[in-house]
């Protein structure tokens, strides 16, 4: 799987627990602790696209050499 593909799936399911935050939120049917879980597994997954977006960024400029 390469970067490109991980970010895409890494950005489906931080969208898809950001509506599942937000549905928690907006009708208060909730247990404090899936809230915090799924607040925790949302940032988990933040981090994870800033890394792999960095290593994206670092292998499409990689080639570019300022010695030249």
């Amino acid at each position: 799987m390469d970067l490109l593909e991980q970010i895409r799936i890494l950005e489906k399911e931080h969208a898809s627990l950001n509506k599942k935050i937000d549905g928690m939120e907006k009708t208060g049917v909730f247990k404090d602790e899936q809230l915090s879980e799924a607040k925790r597994k949302r940032l988990q997954i933040k981090e994870q696209l800033v890394i792999l977006r960095k290593r994206q960024f670092e292998q499409q400029h990689e080639t570019l050499d300022w010695d030249e």
